[in-house]
């Protein structure tokens, strides 16, 4: 695996000053070429082209050169980047800055997008409710997520994998592996036994809590293990990790019981779209776990499988 080129999207917003803290080593590891990316919008939402606003041609251009001259500006004041980064700025005429974000990440290569998961303007504002989903859903690479909990740090030697034993299992392993690889990282494989994964054996309405007969957790664990050894192959190390309750919450409190460094989740469990983790695991990890999330949507799942082929 190679990562030549990774794309940080900036708005100079707090959250995107953190994840510059994560973009950077990133960069130095990989031996990659980091693309800062800023988006221009004249009307604050990118909707309208800047031919709507009844300004003469040269004017509009006098205008966007203030502005581009002082967003670089602000680059090199906030990211101290040196001569070999390189710096982009993009006059946006998509609907969504998430459109802008995977429109240059598709037209230039890139490997890695890694980007703040909150912030202020125009860029960040909507990302709770929208943006960055909308990146990771539809992002044709992997989407390294900084959240307002992660701790910045250089090293990545603990990988905390989730899985939930789909059919994609077997390739966000594999890809985790490689990254695991790449840093010379542990990981832990995770899997969160749910109700759904029980039995009723009560009468419903007789009990205000119907009696639930837990799966064999021993069971469950054989099967984990059984992924790791066909997937891994020795490649790196690990350990598996098997517990009850809600996915979403029990990945989070392995984040902040310092278990891990990176967390690496696919946004999908299943073709078709159906969501991991009853839809809401990998969205609410972004947000909350103490570490970076590397998400995986079904697009790069599916590309690491006909590299791997």
């Amino acid at each position: 695996m190679q990562i030549k080129n990774i794309l940080f999207p900036t708005d100079f917003s707090a959250s995107s000053e953190k994840a510059f803290l994560f973009a950077d080593p990133l960069v130095s590891k990989f031996k990659s070429r980091l693309h800062i990316l800023h988006l221009i919008s004249w009307h604050g939402r990118g909707v309208y082209s800047r031919s709507e606003y009844g300004l003469p041609i040269s004017e509009q251009n006098r205008i966007l050169k203030g502005i581009e001259a002082d967003a670089r500006q602000q680059i090199s004041d906030l990211f101290k980047v040196d001569p070999d980064y390189y710096v982009q700025m993009v006059e946006e005429s998509s609907k969504t800055a998430a459109e802008g974000i995977i429109n240059y990440s598709n037209e230039n290569d890139i490997d890695l997008i890694v980007i703040g998961s909150a912030g202020g303007r125009e860029i960040y504002r909507h990302l709770v409710g929208g943006t960055l989903e909308k990146i990771i859903a539809d992002a044709p690479v992997p989407v390294f997520a900084v959240g307002a909990d992660a701790q910045p740090h250089q090293d990545f030697t603990k990988l905390l994998v989730p899985v939930d034993l789909s059919e994609n299992s077997d390739s966000l392993l594999a890809v985790a592996a490689d990254y695991a690889e790449l840093f010379g990282a542990r990981i832990t494989i995770a899997h969160v036994v749910t109700p759904q994964d029980t039995t009723v054996i009560g009468g419903v309405g007789l009990d205000p809590m119907p009696a639930m007969k837990p799966v064999d957790m021993t069971l469950k664990r054989e099967q984990v293990n059984d992924l790791a050894d066909r997937v891994l192959k020795g490649r790196v190390e690990f350990d598996v990790q098997v517990v009850a309750g809600h996915p979403a919450l029990e990945i989070e409190k392995m984040t902040q019981d310092g278990g891990c460094d990176l967390v690496v989740i696919a946004s999908h469990g299943y073709k078709g779209f159906k969501r991991l983790f009853l839809g809401s695991t990998a969205r609410h990890t972004v947000h909350h776990a103490s570490c970076p999330v590397l998400v995986m949507n079904s697009n790069s799942l599916y590309q690491a499988d006909d590299e791997g082929e």
